[in-house]
């Protein structure tokens, strides 16, 4: 998957709390979950939410994959 969005600026991996993915390295990633969890060290955030407001959340920002 990593791979597949090397070249996007902005990732959302979803559901990131049970395995944070340690091989994207793009310039923002975003962790989302609805569990709290702390990040390893190329997340550059985290937002507590579900899936149902993503829209909502990330509507000012945008992104580039998820």
């Amino acid at each position: 998957m990593a791979e597949l969005v090397s070249q996007k600026k902005k990732i959302l991996d979803l559901g990131c709390s049970a395995l944070p993915n340690k091989y994207l390295k793009n310039k923002e990633v975003t962790g989302v979950d609805i569990n709290e969890t702390s990040m390893p060290g190329n997340y550059t955030g985290f937002k507590k939410c579900d899936v149902l407001s993503l829209a909502e959340t990330f509507k000012a920002t945008g992104v580039d994959a998820i």
